[in-house]
C-alpha cells in the first residue's frame, strides 16, 4: 500500500515547475531509483482489468507456468499499474483473455471458431502448453500440415507478394476496382502431351539433360506456382493461395480458361493448366456483407441469414442499373414480353413432369431431413427462406444469383459444423441433398437465361464441332482401339453419358455423368493399351469424345455447374478433377488449328471448308480377319464423301443459278425503262358522246307529245 501511495504522490501534477527546476530534477529520479527496489505486493484474489475488460482470478492461477509473461507480470518483480478502483491494468484486448484464464484455471481449451485468435493472445502471453495444445487441434493442426505442403513449394511466398503486386499495379493504370492476371499451376516438371509420336510415351521421365533443356519454356502467364514433390495436387494448392490471400483481406475468384498451347519440339505440346485470378480492390456495399458475413463466426458478432439476406435485398433494390431494368414489366413492351413469354412457355406435359419431378424431391428431402431431427428444422426453414428470397430477386445478374446461392451454400455448410458439430460425412450428405432441393426448384429460372449469352456460346461451340468432324482419333493420338468390341461399347456409353448430362437438371447430377464418362475413357484406354491409363492418354481421349458426341448446350452446362454447384465439390475429389478436364477440352477445341493437329494450313483449311477429307482405308487393303461391318463401315463413308462433294457442286450451282436469275431480272428491268424513256406513252382526252340532231332546237319544249299507239276493238 505504501508504494501505491508513493505512486501517487509522484504522479501529482500540482508541484510547481520552479520548484522542480530548483531541485535539479532530483525527486523524478529519486522516483526512477524507488520504484524497481521495492516489491509489489499482489492480493490472494487479483482483480485485472484488461483493455476495459474486467476479470477476477487467484495469484496462483496467474503464476500457474513460471515460464510466461503473467507469471513475471505478476511475481513482484515488475510494477504493474491500477486503475481508478484499484484493478491491475493490462494494456492489451480483453476480448480473448478469458479462454486465457480458462486455461490456466482448469485446462479448458477455446471453441474451434476462437482457436485462432486465442492462439495469437497465448503467443503474446508466451504460455508454452496452451501453445501445444491449440497446435493440436483444428484448425491450426490443419494449419500445420498446409504450411509443411507450402514448404514444398518453391518461392511461394514471393509469387504471392508478386500476385499482389501485379493486381495493384494494373487496379491503378486501368483506374479499376479490380484486376485479372493469369496463373499458371502444374505440379509435374515437364507437363506435357506427345499428339503425334505416341512412342515417346515412354521417354516422359527418362531424358538426358540436353534433351530436357530442348523441352524448356515459360508459359504465357504472369505468375507459375510448381513444380513440387507431394502427394497434394493442384487443387490443394489454388486453395492454399485463395486462402492466404483472403486472410490478406483481399478478394479473389478463380477459373480455369484452358491450357498453355505452345508448341515445343517434335510434336509436343504443353499442356499446363492457366487459371484466371480476379483481384477485387474494394467492395460494393452489399458486396462488403456478403464478404463479411463469409469471414465471420457463428454468435453474437454475425448477422443472421434471414437479416442478411433481407439487407442485400434492400440495398440491390436501391441500387438496381439499367441493365437490370431491362426484363422489368412496362407499359411500353409488357404487351410483347407477354407474348414472348406465352411463345416460349414449355408444354403443359414437361409442366407437369417438372412439378412431379420437383414434388418427389421435396418429399425426400423432407424424409432426409428427419434423420437430423433439430437441425434438419433448421435447414429446411433456412432453404424455405433462400428460395424466397430468390424468388423476388429475379432480376439480378446470373452472377449475382450465384454469388447469393454460394454464400448461402458456406453460410450453411460453417452452421453444420460449428453449431451443430456434424461430421465431414453428415456434412456432405446434407450439403448434397440442400443443392438438389433447391437447384431442381431453381433451374428453370437459373439454367441458361436470357440475360447471358451462354445460348450464342452454345451455338458457336456446335458449329466448331460439326466443322471438325473429319478429326480422326489418328490425329489427337488417341490410344483407344474402336475395332474391339469391348473398347467400342466403352466409346459409345461415353458418349452416352456426356450427352445425358443435359437432362439433368441438379449439378451433383451433371457431374456425375462427367465423372462415369471420365471412367468409361479409362477402362477404354486400359483396355487397348492392357495397362493403366494416365492423365496424358485421358485428355486426348476426352477431346475425341466430346468431338465425336457433340453434346447439346455443352457451354451452358459448364457455366451452370461453375455457378451453383457445392464449391467443394469442385474443389476437391474426382468430380472436380474430371470437370477441369472437361473445360480444358472444350477450350482446345475451340482454338484447334493445323499446328495442333500436324497438319499444313492449306490442309487444314480444306478440311474445314470442306473440300477435302482425310484420306480413308480402303477396302481392299483390309485383312480377311477384318469382320464386314468395318469394311461396310468404310464404303459408307466413302459413299458419304462422295454425296458431300455431290451436294456441295449442287449448292454452287444453284448460288449460281439464283445470281443468273437476278442479273437476268434487272436486265428485264432495265430494257423495259429504257424503252418507255424511249417512247414515252401520250394519254389523249376521252372523246365526247355525240349529240341529238335537234338537241340544239330551243322550241323542242313547245312540241306536243309523241303519238302512242291506240288499239280500238271492232
Amino acid at each position: 500500500m505504501n508504494i501505491k501511495k508513493q505512486h501517487c504522490h509522484g504522479c501529482r501534477p500540482s508541484r510547481p515547475a520552479d520548484e522542480s527546476q530548483r531541485d535539479g530534477g532530483s525527486y523524478g529520479a529519486e522516483q526512477r531509483q524507488a520504484l524497481p527496489l521495492l516489491p509489489q505486493q499482489f492480493p490472494e484474489v487479483v482483480p485485472l482489468n484488461v483493455g476495459g475488460m474486467y476479470f477476477t482470478t487467484r495469484l496462483s492461477t496467474l503464476r500457474r507456468y513460471e515460464d510466461t509473461m503473467l507469471a513475471a507480470m505478476f511475481s513482484g518483480r515488475h510494477y504493474i499499474p491500477t486503475d481508478a478502483e484499484g484493478r491491475y491494468f493490462i494494456d492489451r484486448d480483453g476480448t480473448y483473455f478469458g479462454d486465457i484464464l480458462n486455461f490456466l484455471r482448469s485446462g479448458d481449451l477455446p471453441p474451434r471458431e476462437r482457436v485462432r485468435s486465442v492462439y495469437k493472445e497465448a503467443q503474446y502471453y508466451s504460455i508454452g502448453p496452451l501453445l501445444d495444445n491449440l497446435e493440436d487441434v483444428q484448425p491450426l493442426k490443419g494449419e500445420k500440415v498446409r504450411q509443411a505442403f507450402l514448404g514444398l513449394m518453391p518461392y511461394y511466398k514471393d509469387h504471392l507478394e508478386r500476385i499482389i503486386e501485379i493486381a495493384k499495379l494494373r487496379a491503378m493504370q486501368r483506374k479499376a476496382r479490380f484486376a485479372k492476371l493469369k496463373v499458371c499451376v502444374f505440379k509435374e516438371e515437364m507437363p506435357i502431351t506427345p499428339y503425334e509420336c505416341p512412342h515417346f510415351n515412354s521417354l516422359r521421365f527418362e531424358r538426358s539433360e540436353s534433351e530436357t533443356k530442348l523441352f524448356e519454356h515459360h508459359c504465357e502467364v504472369d505468375v507459375s506456382f510448381g513444380p513440387w514433390e507431394a502427394v497434394a495436387d493442384v487443387y490443394d494448392l489454388l486453395h492454399c493461395i485463395v486462402t492466404d490471400l483472403s486472410d490478406r483481406g483481399i478478394t479473389v475468384d478463380h477459373q480455369c480458361i484452358g491450357v498453355c498451347d505452345k508448341h515445343l519440339i517434335n510434336h509436343y505440346y504443353c499442356k499446363r493448366p492457366i487459371y484466371e485470378f480476379k483481384i477485387t480492390w474494394w467492395l460494393q456495399r452489399e458486396e462488403e456483407e456478403a464478404y463479411a458475413s463469409s469471414q465471420s463466426t457463428q454468435g453474437a458478432q454475425s448477422l443472421t441469414f434471414s437479416k442478411f439476406e433481407e439487407k442485400k435485398t434492400n440495398e440491390k433494390t436501391r441500387k438496381v442499373t439499367t441493365v437490370k431494368k431491362f426484363f422489368t414489366a412496362s407499359s411500353r413492351t409488357g404487351a410483347k414480353k407477354a407474348e414472348i413469354q406465352e411463345a416460349k412457355a414449355p408444354s403443359p406435359s414437361i409442366n407437369r413432369q417438372a412439378s412431379i419431378e420437383t414434388d418427389r424431391v421435396s418429399k425426400e428431402f423432407i424424409e432426409f431431413l428427419k434423420t437430423y431431427h433439430k437441425p434438419g428444422q433448421d435447414i429446411y426453414k433456412q432453404c424455405k427462406l433462400f428460395l424466397d428470397t430468390m424468388n423476388h430477386k429475379r432480376d439480378l445478374s446470373i452472377e449475382e444469383q450465384s454469388e447469393c446461392a454460394q454464400d448461402f451454400y458456406q453460410n450453411v455448410a460453417e452452421k453444420l459444423q460449428t453449431r451443430w458439430k456434424a461430421p465431414p460425412e453428415k456434412v456432405e450428405k446434407a450439403m448434397d441433398q440442400i443443392e438438389k432441393y433447391i437447384m431442381t426448384r431453381q433451374y428453370k429460372y437459373v439454367f441458361c437465361p436470357e440475360t447471358t449469352d451462354d445460348e450464342k456460346k452454345d451455338l458457336a461451340v456446335q458449329k466448331r464441332i460439326r466443322a471438325l468432324h473429319w478429326v480422326t482419333p489418328q490425329m489427337l493420338c488417341v490410344p483407344v482401339n474402336e475395332e474391339i468390341p469391348e473398347v467400342s461399347d466403352m466409346v459409345v456409353k461415353a458418349i452416352t453419358d456426356i450427352i445425358e448430362m443435359d437432362s439433368k437438371r441438379v449439378p451433383r447430377d451433371k457431374l456425375a455423368c462427367i465423372t462415369k464418362c471420365s471412367k468409361h475413357i479409362f477402362n477404354a484406354i486400359k483396355i487397348t493399351k492392357n495397362e493403366p491409363a494416365s492423365a496424358d492418354d485421358f485428355l486426348p481421349t476426352l477431346i475425341y469424345i466430346v468431338l465425336k458426341g457433340n453434346p447439346p448446350r455443352l457451354q451452358s452446362n459448364i457455366q451452370y455447374i461453375t455457378r451453383f454447384c457445392n464449391p467443394s465439390r469442385l474443389m476437391t475429389g474426382e468430380d472436380g478433377y474430371y470437370f477441369t478436364n472437361l473445360c480444358c477440352a472444350v477450350a482446345f477445341i475451340e482454338k484447334l488449328d493445323a499446328q495442333s493437329l500436324n497438319l499444313s494450313q492449306e490442309d487444314f483449311d480444306r478440311f474445314m471448308t470442306g473440300q477435302a477429307s482425310p484420306k480413308k482405308q480402303e477396302s481392299d487393303s483390309f485383312s480377311p480377319d477384318v469382320c464386314l461391318g468395318v469394311k461396310q463401315m468404310y464404303k459408307n463413308l466413302d459413299l458419304l464423301s462422295q454425296l458431300n462433294e455431290r451436294q456441295e457442286r449442287i449448292v454452287n450451282e444453284a448460288k449460281k443459278l439464283e445470281k443468273d436469275l437476278i442479273d437476268w431480272t434487272d436486265g428485264v428491268t432495265k430494257e423495259v425503262q429504257d424503252i418507255v424513256e424511249k417512247y414515252p406513252l401520250e394519254i389523249e382526252p376521252k372523246n365526247q358522246a355525240l349529240a341529238a340532231i335537234d338537241s340544239e332546237n330551243v322550241e323542242n319544249d313547245k312540241l306536243p307529245p309523241p303519238l302512242q299507239p291506240q288499239v280500238y276493238a271492232g
